[in-house]
Order: structure tokens, then C-alpha cells, then sequence
């Protein structure tokens, strides 16, 4: 993919992250698309197809780490973009079939902050990316809408506090407080990355 720069990988790490690259197994595919002028722009954000190689980099990550005693078969995906704010223990969680998001089963899924089944996401891998190069690769919202579009019936869903926007507000709707509203475990600025992040969130 495209490297962070320098000084943003040492800021990362000196936060206490791991930093690693992945390079996307069909970036070719999709850069093909991006020639096309109405596709120009996915080649600034064609990272988002990270989410959908969620498997793969774990797979990365264990031959690194050999972690010992940790399951790694269900994890969960933050974007750039998220704070977690408290810990939490993930088996509190329904274990998903092959990814929870919120807005499951509906016409605004967001991966954003994704609860992955990575055995499940590899035997679905060949047979989803087969079917987004018979699309050429051309989604609105991207790997969103590709795994909706492919898998969206199989999803459940992660309560909103997982993924929590800060321009919903403090006070939930009705079908955000029946999942616990108040209870924000990630937040999701869903815009500035990185740096800019922890500044909106002091800004709160």
C-alpha cells in the first residue's frame, strides 16, 4: 500500500502501536479502475480494502509475534480514525458468523469498526474478490458496499456503542439506547485521521 509518512509512523509507535504494511493481494485490480475518470479518487483511499484482508494480516501478524494462548480467529477491526476509549472484554460479545458492523442487514452498513470471524473471511476471500473484478471493482462506498453487496445477509450486528460518531450527540435514539446507549467504547470521528483525531477528540 501506500507507506505512512515517517513522521506519522513514529508517532504511531512512539504511542505504543505496532506498525506493519500490508500490501493489498488486488491492488492492481483496483488501481485499474481508478484510471477511469469517475473512479479517480478511490486511488486516496483504496486503504479502505484493508478491512477485507482482515485474515490475512492476522496470519502476518502471528508469524511476527507467535503470540501464545491468544485466539486470533475473531478479531476486531478500528480504523484510523477511532479512539478507543475504554477497555472491554470482546467475549461480551455475540461471536459473529462472518463480520458484525452496525447498521447490519440495512442500507448503511459501516465497516468503520468491524468484529471479523477471520476463518469465516478466508474461505469467503477467492469467491468475494472474483465477484468484485466481475464488477470492475466500481462500489460507491467501496469494500462497504463490496462485503454488503456479497455477504451483507450474514451479518450481524455490533451495538452502536462499538462505533459511536460523535455528531450523533450525547443522547442516543430510541434503537441506539437499546443497545446500551451512553456506553461508548469506540469512538468513530468517521473524517480527520491519526493526529487530527485525538485532537477532535480533546475538543469534545
Amino acid at each position: 500500500m501506500y507507506p505512512l509518512p515517517a513522521t506519522t509512523t513514529a508517532w504511531i509507535r512512539a504511542l505504543g502501536a505496532f506498525v506493519m504494511t500490508h500490501e493489498l493481494t488486488f491492488t492492481a485490480d483496483v488501481l485499474k479502475t481508478a484510471e477511469l475518470p469517475e473512479f479517480a479518487w478511490i486511488k486516496g483511499v483504496i486503504s479502505t480494502y484493508l478491512r477485507t484482508e482482515v485474515h490475512l494480516i492476522k496470519n502476518e501478524f502471528s508469524k511476527k509475534f507467535k503470540p501464545d494462548n491468544v485466539d486470533l480467529t475473531y478479531v476486531i477491526w478500528g480504523d484510523l480514525d477511532t479512539i478507543w476509549l475504554k477497555d472491554f472484554d470482546s467475549c461480551t460479545l455475540a461471536k459473529p458468523t462472518i463480520l458484525s458492523v452496525t447498521g447490519a442487514n440495512t442500507n448503511d452498513p459501516n465497516a468503520g469498526v468491524g468484529y471479523y470471524n477471520t476463518t469465516a473471511m478466508s474461505m469467503i476471500f477467492g469467491d468475494m474478490i472474483s465477484y468484485a473484478r466481475s464488477k470492475a471493482f466500481k462500489f460507491s462506498a467501496l469494500d462497504n458496499t463490496l462485503m454488503a453487496e456479497f455477504a451483507g445477509s450474514k451479518f450481524t450486528a455490533l451495538p452502536y456503542f462499538f462505533n459511536w460518531r460523535p455528531y450523533w450527540g450525547d443522547v442516543p435514539q430510541e434503537q441506539w439506547a437499546r443497545d446500551g446507549g451512553g456506553k461508548k467504547y469506540i469512538l468513530h470521528v468517521h473524517g480527520p485521521k491519526l493526529d487530527k483525531t485525538v485532537c477532535t477528540a480533546k475538543g469534545l
